[in-house]
């Protein structure tokens, strides 16, 4: 793990830094502007400004699609938390197919180690890190009719919840047939979870 070079805080400081960032109104402009402050307080975040995705699916680089999916979330801490490192397990997870599409084999796992390792030396909670962490291993995966209940006992109401708003967030920076798919399915999952 990349040992922090912001000096103007403790750990502790910085993590709380990070919240105030995240919960700005101007967040996105935040998070393009100056990204550098939030790659001295997350270090893993500098390999994502800038990098290219290769994919038809994601127009924007990491970084711009992650401001945007942090910008387009509800203002809550754990939530932000998730979505700034969402995906950050994708630059050291990327490959090229044969057809010279970029992909990212198992980034979400390579993002929740990230995760653990990172956050706690933020100063944040166990329960903060564990909620974020499986947030991050599972904002990817697909969730059928037939697993719903098993995602709900794993997860629990409020986390799959959370986990909803995430992939919401991730779809609206994807590609428009993308984009469409998937926020039909979190309105869908939503549907189920008010039923059950």
């Amino acid at each position: 793990m990349k040992k922090l070079s912001f000096e103007k805080y403790t750990e502790s400081e910085a993590g709380q830094r990070l919240l105030k960032l995240l919960m700005r109104n101007d967040v996105y402009s935040k998070m393009i502007l100056d990204a550098d402050e939030f790659c001295e307080i997350v270090p893993e975040a500098q390999a994502m400004v800038g990098f290219d995705q290769r994919n038809p699916h994601h127009p924007y680089d990491i970084w711009v699609h992650t401001a945007h999916c942090v910008a387009s979330s509800r203002k809550d801490p754990v939530l932000r938390l998730a979505l700034l490192m969402h995906d950050s397990g994708k630059p050291s997870t990327f490959y090229f197919t044969e057809d010279d599409v970029g992909h990212f084999n198992r980034h979400e796992a390579r993002g929740e180690k990230i995760v653990r390792e990172r956050l706690p030396s933020l100063g944040f909670d166990a329960d903060t890190v564990d909620t974020v962490a499986a947030l991050v291993r599972n904002h990817d995966k697909g969730i059928s009719d037939t697993e719903f209940s098993r995602w709900l006992s794993d997860l629990g109401e409020k986390k799959l919840s959370m986990l909803f708003e995430v992939k919401e967030a991730d779809a609206r920076s994807h590609d428009a047939k993308y984009k469409k798919s998937q926020l039909a399915r979190v309105v869908e999952l939503r549907r189920i979870l008010n039923e059950s």
